[in-house]
């Protein structure tokens, strides 16, 4: 009863084992079947018999130890591909979308020389920026939205444009304008900031240790500001007449339109002596902004000039 109860447990372990086996991978099956054929008949002596039959149980034990490789229906990888794909699909259409609504920012740095440089920005508002300053303003999807940051000094002569600010940011302050000619200041280290407005009315908001401060400038006024106390200056009224625009040359000498531009722009103007004779200028300029007269004249003569810290040189052209 006994042989038979451990016959019949043999059987079923077998049976287990052939299902097992039938769900092998091709490379285990052939392995295993090498092995199981060179132990199949057991030699006569009962010694022999018995060390071999603890092998075959050993590798019987092996096979049943095996992972049964996992097969799925066919049906079920229709199904899991089907979720894939729309899952993809779902993940391009929002990527998609989210970087076709995100605008693209474009920054544009400009960082001043040793001498000063002239900016025409995308609005066509006119800059002079000072020596060792810096100008920084971005356009979103190409877009100008009319924002500049300023580190050091520049003169702005700002397009005016209805129902949109041109507005300059610095450390210490925020100046607004919809179309002008101003000059802001603010150095690093600096103890002082400035601005001055040369034509219109610009809007300054002063940052102070108890908020924010707002004055307006018109023409002729000019903004101190010192540790966030303010103070506003006025210039003369002769300053400010249409008149100290106005510059009339009647076969005129560099050096002689040098000084009806120190004059009339309050900056010092330098022509290299070898040129201070040159021209016989006829010219009738009015209302005109610094630079452009310069230009104007330099197409007449063959000069080069620089403005430089309020200061203006005219060098013959090589």
């Amino acid at each position: 009863m006994k042989d038979k109860k451990k016959h019949t447990s043999d059987s079923a372990k077998k049976t287990s084992v052939l299902l097992r086996y039938k769900f092998l991978s091709g490379a285990r099956k052939s392995a295993l079947r090498s092995v199981w054929h060179q132990t199949r008949s057991l030699p006569g002596t009962t010694e022999e018999q018995s060390a071999h039959e603890q092998r075959r149980k050993r590798i019987l034990d092996r096979i049943t130890a095996l992972q049964i490789e996992k097969v799925t229906p066919i049906w079920k990888r229709k199904k899991y591909t089907a979720a894939a794909a729309i899952a993809i699909l779902f993940f391009s259409v929002g990527y998609f979308l989210y970087y076709r609504s995100t605008p693209t920012i474009d920054k544009h740095h400009l960082v001043s020389s040793a001498s000063s440089r002239h900016i025409l920005l995308p609005d066509s508002t006119r800059i002079t920026l000072a020596p060792y300053s810096t100008l920084s303003w971005q356009q979103v999807a190409g877009k100008f939205d009319r924002k500049v940051f300023l580190q050091g000094k520049a003169t702005f002569a700002v397009t005016r444009k209805m129902h949109q600010d041109f507005r300059v940011k610095t450390a210490h302050m925020g100046v607004r304008v919809l179309g002008t000619v101003f000059t802001v200041e603010d150095r690093e280290n600096s103890k002082a900031q400035k601005v001055n407005v040369q034509e219109g009315k610009v809007a300054v908001d002063i940052i102070a240790a108890s908020g924010f401060k707002s004055y307006t400038l018109i023409a002729g006024q000019q903004l101190t500001n010192a540790h966030g106390s303010a103070e506003v200056s006025s210039e003369s009224k002769a300053t400010t007449s249409k008149y100290i625009r106005h510059i009339k040359l009647e076969g005129s000498t560099l050096s002689q339109l040098a000084q009806q531009l120190s004059k009339v722009y309050k900056t010092e103007v330098y022509v290299a002596p070898a040129i201070r004779n040159t021209g016989a200028l006829t010219a009738d300029f009015e209302d005109l902004e610094l630079e452009q007269v310069l230009k104007l004249v330099s197409r007449t003569i063959a000069i080069n000039y620089s403005i430089e810290d309020n200061k203006v040189y005219i060098s013959q052209k090589k």
